[in-house]
């Protein structure tokens, strides 16, 4: 497990490396003939999912998302304009952080706007073209999960849908390296989401 799930990563990467020079070891030691029983191919590292033992109700847009408790939250206080970019530091987004952050917001979309056009209007232009774009129910509506290995020098997993009139970001944003371990705990915490009654704007 690495810090994503709160334990150290170097006892993982110290056996991974040293699989690697054994095998080379092996590979280049002697010139006997003598029949090596081949190695087997290790199996992936198993990861483990922290519980998700608290949930977030958003005052600002309604919905609710389950966590691990030792993720930190700071809430939006504002909703987020159109397409603008749900930067980590905007007042639009509600943030949840940890070794990773992950930030959610919503915008109204344009007149006649899919989601097709809503990920070209307000997620493409940030990032460029994903590396894969897979389909993924948000709340039981359909959405896309985008990864961007390098979006400004991070790791990103975007997750995007069209509720009602508005367009939702769901974004993980890691240091790149754990990218097995980043999807198998976005998952868990996407598959928790669901929407709720957005707040009614005060009045003027």
């Amino acid at each position: 497990m690495s810090s994503l799930t709160r334990a150290p990563a170097i006892v993982l990467l110290a056996l991974a490396v040293a699989s690697v020079l054994l095998l080379g070891c092996q590979a280049g030691a002697g010139t006997s003939t003598a029949t090596r029983t081949p190695s087997a191919t290790p199996a992936p590292a198993t990861v483990t999912v922290p519980a998700l033992d608290a949930t977030y109700q958003s005052a600002v847009y309604g919905y609710s998302i389950d966590y691990p408790e030792y993720f930190s939250v700071r809430p939006a206080t504002r909703r987020l304009d159109g397409a603008e970019t749900p930067w980590i530091d905007s007042a639009g987004v509600d943030q949840l952080s940890a070794a990773a952050t992950i930030v959610i917001g919503s915008g109204d979309l344009a007149a006649g706007m899919d989601m097709e056009g809503w990920i070209g209007n307000a997620i493409t232009p940030v990032c460029g073209q994903p590396a894969s774009a897979d389909p993924v129910a948000i709340g039981g509506e359909p959405g896309r999960l985008l990864m961007f290995t390098s979006c400004n020098g991070y790791f990103h997993l975007w997750a995007t849908t069209v509720h009602g009139p508005a367009g939702y970001h769901i974004v993980w944003v890691s240091e790149p390296g754990s990218e097995a371990e980043s999807r198998a705990i976005f998952s868990a915490i996407l598959a928790s989401f669901k929407f709720g009654q957005m707040p009614l704007p005060a009045p003027s």
